[in-house]
């Protein structure tokens, strides 16, 4: 979706039936005029940094497979996108995926990879048929296959349905599961761009991440760094959740969080009290935080994530506690397991955030909670209890006062429903 902010650059052909084939103008364009050095140089002279959440420089990941000295080289575009209120990635398989295919072709001939998979929730069937179906039309146009473009250059695609949970999306995750094994994050290193699918040099890449190659090659690496910021290039597609007008909005890097609410969103539904900018793994910001730029290092410096851009706001209906409570609760379903500080620590997390909100924590609640902080301070494979740990202290600082109402007072100043639900269960939570 468009809005002031921005004039669409990755979703300009959104609803125009007539440029659904021309991404492959570009693959062929590109193919004919340009070495695969041309094109890692290009997208590392871009700045584009991955849009899955780490912002990663994507031509660092690219020129590390393109140097590996290997017969066979995977490419994986990561689909997943299990988290809620996070759909910008669906948009662009549903209503995009010629463009994303032809940015996985792009990004396959530069790093001499022959092989790729579309990774995609699992329960998207709608853009695992989008997807498959432009990956039909460029087999037809010669796109996919034996010798693309007359050039030595052989590169197939195919669909591959996700595993199930949000862990499922970690990128060593995915590559367990397109292997056959349980989607459960693997240890690093070695990275997947050395030892990937198969030990084999694996480029892995987020949906935008990709779609974003397209728009490079196709526009030019000067027109694609003049829409953002040095530290951020480009535009990004947010999530936007808890305002007037929801939806998934492209906006240039660099533009306020104040901006994107209120121009994009059409302003919040009641006064803010808090946002978190990139998602679920993202920290708590206050309305004051809220002329912060939308850029990877603008948003560490405030202490929390750009991640997704996967925003949500939340306003004076709200109790922050129930808020926090739902976030932990999510966390500790999501778990997968393997490591115990993450196992336990998200699951106390949760059984802390419940007592707090039903009014009944105990006399050494902050000792206890302290001693999950610490518990989850120690090194595991993913981080995700990392970033549990993350929310819960954002909530507890910017919320201090709420949280001392439920503690020292049995009282909630807001409001909150009291019924919570009971514990889940890790393993049924998994499937």
């Amino acid at each position: 979706m468009g809005c002031e902010v921005c004039k669409p650059v990755l979703l300009a052909d959104l609803g125009n039936p007539d440029a659904r084939l021309r991404p492959f103008e570009t693959v062929s364009k590109v193919l004919k005029d340009m070495s695969p050095q041309d094109v890692v140089g290009a997208i590392v002279e871009s700045g584009l940094r991955g849009r899955g959440g780490a912002g990663f420089p994507t031509g660092v990941k690219w020129q590390i497979v393109a140097a590996e000295d290997s017969e066979e080289k995977y490419i994986v575009a990561n689909g997943a996108e299990g988290e809620p209120g996070c759909f910008k990635d669906r948009l662009l398989m549903r209503e995009l995926p010629h463009q994303l295919v032809a940015g996985m072709i792009i990004a396959a001939y530069a790093v001499g990879a022959s092989k790729g998979y579309v990774y995609i929730h699992h329960e998207a069937q709608d853009c695992m048929d989008a997807v498959q179906g432009a990956i039909d039309d460029a087999r037809r146009l010669g796109c996919l296959g034996g010798n693309v473009g007359g050039i030595g250059f052989s590169f197939d695609l195919q669909v591959h349905v996700a595993g199930i949970g949000y862990v499922a999306g970690e990128e060593t995750a995915v590559l367990q599961f397109i292997e056959g094994k349980p989607p459960k994050p693997r240890a690093k290193p070695p990275y997947p761009t050395t030892h990937g699918l198969w030990g084999k040099p694996t480029l892995v890449n987020n949906i935008e991440t990709l779609s974003n190659v397209l728009v490079i090659m196709r526009d030019g690496v000067e027109f694609f760094k003049s829409l953002g910021t040095p530290d951020t290039t480009g535009t990004i597609l947010v999530s936007l959740n808890g305002v007037k007008k929801p939806g998934v909005y492209e906006v240039p890097a660099g533009v306020t969080l104040r901006d994107v609410i209120y121009k994009c969103g059409g302003g919040p539904l009641g006064k803010i009290r808090g946002v978190i900018p990139g998602g679920y793994a993202s920290a708590f910001l206050s309305p004051d935080d809220l002329d912060v730029t939308l850029e990877f290092g603008a948003m560490k410096t405030k202490g929390s994530h750009l991640g997704a851009a996967n925003i949500h706001v939340f306003d004076e209906s709200q109790c922050m506690v129930e808020a926090t409570r739902k976030f932990m609760r999510f966390f500790a379903a999501e778990t997968c397991g393997q490591c115990f500080p993450c196992r336990k620590g998200t699951r106390d997390f949760l059984q802390m955030t419940l007592e707090v909100e039903r009014c009944q924590a105990p006399a050494d609640w902050e000792s206890g909670i302290k001693a999950v902080f610490d518990l989850t301070g120690r090194k595991t494979i993913c981080g995700l209890d990392k970033a549990a740990g993350g929310v819960m202290r954002s909530a507890m600082k910017l919320f201090a006062d709420e949280f001392h109402e439920h503690i020292k007072h049995s009282n909630c100043c807001h409001v909150c429903n009291g019924n919570s639900g009971e514990m889940p269960d890790v393993k049924e939570a998994r499937g």
